[in-house]
């Protein structure tokens, strides 16, 4: 083996053990809430900040651990005339079981999870907190200790979701798309 074979392959090592090492373990990430479907029309988009802890089960292929968020999003109810005028800050928090497949070297992976989403709402609008079943799926790239990832999540999907024509026929079905940035440690 000559030493230009030896430092490439050398190289590769590195490079792969350092992807490895940011794909399992504990990470940090925030980024943005766009609420979608009747959600989406109530509601602006929104800052969330989470943690995120995997394990390898399958190195550099498939790991499983959990994640936990918050998010925080403003109410513009100039959409919906019944609720015109209210202001309203609705907060959810989520708590995922995941798994995350990663085509190997790459750092691409996609990525799963189920759990619950329990929500809020601060503010003109009266309505009870409540926990619901969660599902999300999505994408991401991780690169040495950087990952950026979007998910869709779809909370309680077993009834349609409309826009309310009457206060009382609020209804809790809502799905997002979350665009985060993480760090791992």
């Amino acid at each position: 083996m000559t030493c230009t074979k030896r430092t490439i392959l050398t190289t590769l090592l590195i490079i792969t053990a350092m992807a490895t090492a940011a794909q399992a373990g504990p990470s940090a990430y925030v980024g943005m809430t766009l609420p979608q479907e009747a959600w989406g029309n109530v509601a602006d988009t929104g800052p969330h900040a989470g943690i995120e802890l995997t394990v390898p089960v399958i190195p550099m292929l498939l790991q499983v651990g959990g994640q936990a968020s918050i998010s925080r999003n403003s109410f513009d109810t100039t959409d919906v005339p019944i609720l015109d005028g209210y202001d309203a800050t609705f907060y959810t928090g989520e708590v995922l079981g995941i798994a995350k497949l990663t085509v190997p070297i790459t750092g691409v992976y996609l990525k799963a999870g189920l759990g619950f989403n329990h929500f809020r709402v601060n503010g003109d609008i009266d309505y009870d907190s409540e926990t619901h079943l969660t599902g999300a799926i999505g994408a991401g790239w991780n690169v040495m200790m950087l990952d950026i990832n979007m998910m869709y999540h779809v909370v309680k999907w077993d009834e349609e979701s409309e826009i309310p024509t009457d206060p009382d026929d609020v209804n809790v079905d809502y799905s997002y798309f979350t665009a985060s940035v993480g760090f791992g440690f």
